[in-house]
């Protein structure tokens, strides 16, 4: 018997609508609302059983994608750190810009690192969801 994965709307608290298939998930909420469907709807506990396994799994995937989101986030505030880090403390560093002048982008990086860990922290959350 083949399983067919059908995806369910879910507003999550900020309105958004998330669709997709096991591979394109692009909410927490989304993770939960996969819905396993056997050619026939059965409730037998065993078809329960294995819609909550493949939900789970889906939650891990999620979990997994948004910490590696996080990862390149922090790459990018790891860049812009050293950068503004000079090599040698005791040589002077020439900077073709300001230290001050990447006001906006550390202000950039430090709010998509803020969105990044909260979208990881709602992926958990999820997942923990499935799990009990």
């Amino acid at each position: 018997m083949q399983w067919h994965w059908h995806t369910a709307r879910v507003a999550s608290k900020k309105g958004a609508i998330g669709f997709g298939s096991p591979n394109q998930i692009h909410t927490a909420e989304a993770a939960v609302a996969f819905v396993v469907v056997k050619g026939e709807a059965t409730t037998s506990a065993k078809s329960r059983k294995s819609a909550k396994k493949k939900a789970a799994s889906a939650a891990a995937l999620l979990v997994e994608d948004e910490f590696n989101n996080l990862r390149w986030a922090h790459r990018a505030y790891d860049c812009v750190q050293n950068f503004l880090a000079p090599l040698n403390a005791r040589s002077v560093e020439e900077f073709l810009i300001e230290p001050s002048e990447l006001t906006a982008l550390m202000e950039v990086i430090n709010a998509e690192m803020g969105r990044r860990i909260q979208t990881v922290g709602e992926a958990i959350h999820a997942a923990r969801k499935v799990l009990h």
